[in-house]
């Protein structure tokens, strides 16, 4: 039961991903006084996540981001303070789906199957589980701050074979569901797209649209990019500087028009850059915040945080279980431009992960210097909300093969959603 109206006159932020926390609610009557609460055993106090709408005239203590005068999908009720406190991560393979081919959720194994030492596949896994932790429905989830995670993965096919790789990524869940992959339409032919760049299944042949950011871990050198239209990726080449290497990746220059010739003839050539190093926009010029550009070797040294551009080379042909620790921290404000930035750092080891808690994901890593190290800004203007369509994002892995296999399994996974 309520112990307060929903009408009455305070003022109160709560995220119910930060557990049973009492966020300093004063009195909008008498500013100076902590607001009054009921102190029943059975129902003392919480703040929790409802459809309920709360106009408030008072003032907000903190903690947490700053906030504005209404707050909605919130409301007081009671609660037992001994209950425990909502999780923020998920761990293992469960509530996991895949979709496409080369693909599977090894339940009893807790693993993941990418590639499944089969030629000519795309295929994710998607979570599409429940969870309390970031009010995941469906693998729908916040986004908030940003996340943390780690996993190991293997290819045991080791040198014998290297194709093509495989992608951790995160998808806005504005304009796209788990019901989606890319790769070519039949699924079919052009491993190197990662089941990540093309129209894959997509009804609207727009495969899994941006705003998205992947990390990729690729074993086969696709060098230069043939096709057309120019530069489209529609034919064979990622720009790949190396065979083997670690690399950011986001959804290029979204390129009009529609291949010509080839598998893809007539398909739209919009997804098929998403993947290919150097395709989109680098800082200062116009539409930097709109298609950042994909990693390349060497440095972004025009960025308003000039460093490593995310590229890294690596080597990956033996049957090492490799751990990978990915960070994203997303800002709360936007920044002079009026843009979000988004942080992201990866970590990989040779077979073991080292350094003060480099496996726990509840904490910012700082025991090492990351591999990857990158910051992009994404606009959240009217006309190009790509920041506000993250709010919401799906996560998993996708992969692609060729006439090469590979048998990546990916296990220890977990994640952390960064709460306000």
């Amino acid at each position: 039961m309520p112990l307060v109206a929903a009408a009455s006159s305070y003022v109160f932020s709560y995220d119910y991903r930060t557990g049973d926390v009492l966020y300093n609610i004063r009195d909008a009557n008498t500013p100076g006084r902590t607001f009054s609460y009921a102190t029943a055993t059975a129902t003392r106090f919480i703040f929790s996540h409802t459809s309920a709408e709360i106009s408030s005239t008072g003032t907000f203590n903190g903690p947490g981001p700053a906030v504005s005068n209404t707050f909605s999908r919130m409301a007081i009720l009671g609660f037992n303070p001994g209950a425990a406190d909502i999780p923020h991560n998920i761990t293992g393979v469960d509530g996991w789906a895949s979709i496409g081919t080369g693909v599977a959720v090894d339940t009893t194994n807790q693993q993941l199957q990418l590639g499944r030492s089969q030629t000519d596949t795309a295929g994710v896994i998607w979570y599409a589980g429940d969870s309390e932790a970031a009010n995941c429905q469906t693998g729908l989830c916040d986004f908030g701050l940003g996340v943390r995670a780690y996993f190991d993965f293997r290819d045991t096919t080791g040198s014998t074979s290297s194709g093509d790789g495989f992608m951790f990524m995160m998808m806005n869940g504005t304009n796209n569901d788990t019901t989606k992959r890319g790769g070519t339409v039949s699924g079919s032919g052009m491993g190197e797209l990662m089941g990540y760049s093309g129209p894959g299944n997509s009804a609207d042949g727009l495969g899994l649209q941006p705003p998205k950011i992947s990390v990729e871990f690729d074993r086969y050198n696709n060098a230069g990019v043939s096709g057309t239209p120019t530069g489209a990726g529609c034919s064979n080449g990622r720009n790949d500087a190396t065979g083997n290497h670690m690399a950011l990746m986001f959804w290029g220059n979204n390129t009009g028009g529609t291949c010509t010739g080839g598998i893809n003839d007539g398909r739209l050539a919009m997804s098929y850059d998403d993947n290919i190093h150097s395709m989109g926009v680098e800082y200062p010029a116009e539409g930097y915040n709109i298609t950042p550009i994909n990693s390349y070797t060497g440095t972004c040294s025009s960025e308003p945080r000039a460093g490593p551009c995310g590229y890294s080379a690596q080597t990956f042909s033996n049957t090492n279980t490799r751990p990978v620790r990915i960070e994203v921290t997303r800002a709360a404000t936007p920044n002079v431009r009026g843009n979000y930035e988004y942080n992201i750092q990866v970590w990989i080891w040779t077979t073991t992960c080292s350094g003060a808690g480099c496996a726990d994901v509840t904490l910012p890593f700082t025991a090492s210097t990351p591999q990857i190290n990158r910051t992009i800004e994404l606009s959240d203007a009217d006309e190009t909300p790509l920041h506000r369509d993250f709010h919401k994002m799906f996560f998993g892995f996708t992969q692609g093969t060729g006439s090469a296999t590979q048998n990546i399994l990916i296990s220890n996974f977990n994640i952390y959603f960064i709460p306000y």
